[in-house]
Parts: structure tokens; sequence; C-alpha cells
């Protein structure tokens, strides 16, 4: 059994490799930011904030919870049936301009320049025009600075039953569907698969409901993040307590005009 198992994670590899580089040809968006987590004691008290660890193994069960996000939100919108999408508009222009003027000023960036009208064009602004950008910096010092800086550019995305599409996914039809247990998102998608199947006893919410339903889950989402990262800051601050006049690398992301 164990054999069967390790052959399957093989070709499961393979295929995640595979449907990566796909992704990435169609111009999906592949911010690889490092993530702090805070490491705790015996006793329950923060002592550290440490960098996550991060395998392929992750990557692996991304790309396979991407494809089913996908085949399912496909599926219901072939079949012009009601779905819940996860929907990622455009990044801000503005953003973005102020961003592409910054690193043309610096050396090596594929960031794209200002054409002879001082314009930038349509083009400036597409998933593969900013993967083009995040390739450029792969492995430099400014790596995570820019994709940072892009990471902020970009909308927040929502729970709607219009299908926009999923920009940093380069998606033409994106769902979520994949985590039920943790998220109230998912499990309505899984009832509408439910009805679409044929089970009658499943709920049939109408395009005002399920309207209704994603922005109060978009906004549960917004309260959860802010949560959690205020939930870090007091971590971090509870780490660092007794450390005064220690000195730390850091990277400066942004500067604002008022302090």
């Amino acid at each position: 059994a164990g054999e069967a198992v390790v052959a399957m994670l093989d070709l499961a590899e393979q295929l995640a490799r595979q449907m990566r580089q796909r992704r990435l040809e169609r111009g999906s968006l592949d911010f690889d930011l490092p993530e702090g987590e805070v490491r705790f004691d015996a006793a329950g008290n923060p002592e550290a904030m440490v960098q996550r660890e991060r395998h392929f193994a992750h990557q692996l069960m991304e790309e396979f919870m991407i494809a089913a996000n996908e085949a399912v939100s496909d599926y219901l919108q072939a079949h012009a049936l009601p779905c819940r999408y996860r929907v990622h508009a455009e990044p801000d222009r503005e953003k973005l301009e102020t961003l592409y003027t910054l690193l043309s000023r610096l050396d090596g960036e594929a960031a794209p320049k200002r054409a002879k009208a001082g314009r930038f064009t349509d083009d400036d602004f597409t998933p593969e025009a900013l993967g083009r950008l995040l390739h450029s910096v792969a492995g430099t010092e400014r790596e995570f600075l820019v994709n940072r800086m892009v990471l902020r550019s970009m909308k927040q995305a929502r729970y709607q039953p219009e299908n926009e599409g999923h920009f940093g996914l380069a998606s033409e039809s994106y769902a979520h569907f994949t985590s039920p247990i943790r998220r109230y998102a998912d499990l309505i998608v899984h009832r509408l698969v439910k009805r679409a199947l044929g089970d009658q006893h499943m709920p049939a919410p109408g395009f005002k409901k399920l309207a209704e339903m994603g922005q109060h889950l978009s906004g549960r989402e917004r309260v959860s993040q802010e949560a959690e990262r205020e939930c870090n800051k007091r971590y971090a601050c509870l780490v660092l307590r007794g450390q005064e006049g220690r000195e730390l690398r850091a990277i400066v992301s942004s500067l604002t005009d008022y302090g």
C-alpha cells in the first residue's frame, strides 16, 4: 500500500509541475513572499518569529486545488447554473504606473517604460507584463521588495455571483470549492454543485441571495485578515521586548508623506 501511495505522489509531482508551468505561461502570477510565523515555548509564550518553511509539497497541493476550483467553476458556468465566483479585478493602474516609474530608474528590472507619448499602453497592465517583471527580479536582492510592491497594487479578491475572472491566476472562471472545512464560501459552492448534479434537497439561492452572501463573506474575510495581522504585530512586540538597542537588517518597502 505504501509503494502505491509513493507512486501516486511521484505522478502527482510530475503533474503539478506541468500544471504550474502551463499556469505561468498563460500569465498567472506567482508571488513567493516569505511568510513569518510565531514560535511558542512550552508555556505558550511567543519566543521567536521565524520564516515559515515552504516545500514543493505545498505547491503540489495548491496546483490541484486551483485545478479543482477552476473545474467546478467551469462546470457551473458551462451549464448556465448559479455559482458564487471568486473574482479578482485588474490592479490599480495608477499604483502600477508609480511602481513602473520607480523601477525604471533602477537597473535590471523588466518594468514597462513609458512610450514616447508619455503614456503606458494596455499591454503594460496584463498579467504577462507583471509576470515578466517578477521573473526578472527572481533570485535577486530586490525580489522581496518588487513582489511586495506589485502585490500592494493588486485589488482584493471578492465573492460574487457575476463572473469577472481572476486576474492574479489569469483564470477566466474561478470559484472557491476546496476548503469547506474552514470556509463557508466553499460550502455554498459544494451545495450548488450537489444541486446541479440533481440533489433537490439542497437549497438553491437566487442571484440576489448569492450577491448578499458574497458581500457578507468578503466583509468577514477582511475582518479576519485584520485580526490575524494585529495578532502577529502584537506577538512580534512580545518577542522583541527586552531587545531594545539591538540592530536588525530591514527592507524599506514604502514611504508616506505623512510620517
